[in-house]
């Protein structure tokens, strides 16, 4: 077993990394959720902040909701190739989605599209994990091998995990822990029970990222140390949610804070989170492929 103060990662495939301009449409909600980010975020500032690191390729993750935005993250996908590849947004309500994914796909970049991630806003969001027109839409990523990335609130988990049973044929990635409950004992058990319903699904995938890596809470590491119980290292993978992250520590410290919550792990195991499962989950070439021998 590693020491997690001073161990050096061979290499990362950070699942979750956003870059954008304050002016991308469908990014209108950045000004209100982070004023202090509002200019440009560029792939290469990423690269210049990770710099500590050995980042070995990203994924993009959208932040607006826009196709064009989605575009305009696999044409920089296309730029800097092999390095990136892309979750971009697609609207999963839409009768047009199979059009929308072969649209995308014909673009430059099209090919670095590993994934979809849609959210509905508001209202709009009662029901939508068990929509017909959203299990229609995961049929077209499931045949064009797309994975699906579930940005989640911890009272959506059950929902969630009937929608990963009722699709086999789909990745799902389960973004920031599946949504962090609150700290009552009721609100804490009833994401352990969800959670561990969605890892009941050998389809699913949980991202360690997001809120639980920015805030500090007392049951931080019980939270992880669940996650990784039911789903096992190997379905498990790191995100730095850069550059939210930055708001709060460097990119070194992220991933430090990544591997501290982990816990002991081995090494394949290590391996595994932090580049292994995001470059499997999004089945895409031009992420890093686990090491040979590697049961990542």
């Amino acid at each position: 077993m590693n020491d997690r103060r001073s161990v050096a990662l061979d290499r990362v495939v950070d699942g979750h990394v956003h870059v954008w301009h304050p002016l991308d449409e469908g990014g209108e909600w950045l000004e209100r959720a982070v004023p202090s980010l509002q200019r440009e975020h560029t792939i290469e500032e990423f690269r210049r902040a990770a710099s500590a690191v050995t980042v070995e390729s990203v994924v993009l993750v959208e932040a607006a909701a826009s196709l064009t935005t989605t575009a305009k993250l696999l044409g920089i996908a296309h730029e800097v190739a092999p390095f990136a590849v892309v979750v971009g947004w697609l609207d999963a309500a839409s009768a047009t989605v199979d059009d929308d994914v072969a649209a995308l796909r014909m673009l430059d970049g099209g090919d670095h599209l590993a994934g979809v991630r849609y959210s509905p806003p508001g209202a709009a969001r009662a029901g939508w994990l068990e929509s017909d027109a959203l299990s229609r839409s995961l049929e077209v990523f499931g045949r064009a091998r797309l994975s699906f990335d579930l940005l989640l609130t911890s009272a959506d988990l059950d929902a969630a995990a009937r929608l990963c049973r009722r699709h086999p044929s789909v990745s799902f990635v389960v973004d920031h822990l599946g949504g962090l409950p609150d700290e009552s004992e009721g609100g804490v058990q009833a994401w352990r029970n969800g959670i561990a319903a969605i890892a009941a699904c050998e389809n699913a995938v949980v991202k360690l990222s997001g809120r639980i890596l920015r805030e500090t809470r007392p049951d931080a590491a019980a939270l992880v140390a669940h996650a990784i119980d039911v789903f096992g290292p190997h379905r498990m993978l790191f995100g730095s949610d850069w550059p939210i992250s930055s708001t709060t520590d460097d990119y070194a410290a992220r991933v430090g804070r990544a591997i501290e919550l982990a816990g002991p792990l081995s090494d394949a195991e290590l391996d595994a989170v932090f580049a292994g499962t995001a470059a499997r989950a999004y089945r895409a070439p031009s992420v890093a492929a686990a090491p040979a021998g590697s049961t990542a």
